[in-house]
């Protein structure tokens, strides 16, 4: 069964959650709950297993869906956080909601730095119960869910980089966020 993250109109969806149908967490993976395993090669070539990168170090998982305007909007600011935590062996990992083919025509708009996992099966997305575009999830070392991100402002990235830093012991790193939305977009 396919997550309706990628296949139901972005109205409809955001229509619902104003209205009370939907709750922001309804059927994502809540904090504190084990995160659902993932490993395989990245769009980097590297291999990734979430298990063993988020044993002693956070990761942040991305979930990007390459036709949806609002995740091509968050990206860049994601990949900002990616690069200010990149030094202290963050991982930030996207998972795509497309094939090779896909991908590729969209990060060549993006240029992102940080690998990606092409899930164009949706058993990432299903696994993790997203269905709203964008969302980021972070993991906690040991492999719990700290947080989940519905959609992307300035707020939620802020949140992210306090999120981060919290669970390294750093102080939150210096992100540019100009030109992020005050309120959450959501695709």
């Amino acid at each position: 069964m396919r997550s309706v993250f990628f296949d139901m109109n972005s109205t409809f969806i955001a229509t619902l959650a104003l209205v009370g149908g939907l709750a922001p967490t309804q059927d994502v993976v809540l904090p504190g709950k084990p995160a659902p395993h993932f490993a395989g090669k990245l769009t980097t070539g590297k291999q990734f297993d979430l298990t063993i990168a988020a044993k002693e170090k956070p990761v942040l998982v991305f979930f990007i869906s390459t036709t949806c305007p609002v995740t091509s909007e968050a990206t860049k600011f994601y990949d900002r956080i990616s690069k200010a935590y990149a030094k202290h062996g963050v991982t930030v990992v996207g998972v795509v909601n497309d094939a090779k083919k896909g991908y590729d025509a969209w990060q060549k708009i993006h240029k992102t730095s940080f690998g990606s996992l092409l899930d164009p099966d949706y058993k990432v997305i299903t696994a993790f119960g997203v269905y709203a575009s964008p969302t980021t999830i972070l993991v906690a070392p040991g492999g719990k869910v700290e947080k989940v991100w519905i959609g992307y402002g300035q707020k939620e990235l802020k949140s992210a980089n306090e999120g981060i830093a919290k669970l390294l012991g750093k102080p939150v790193a210096k992100v540019d966020l100009a030109g992020a939305p005050t309120e959450t977009a959501l695709g």
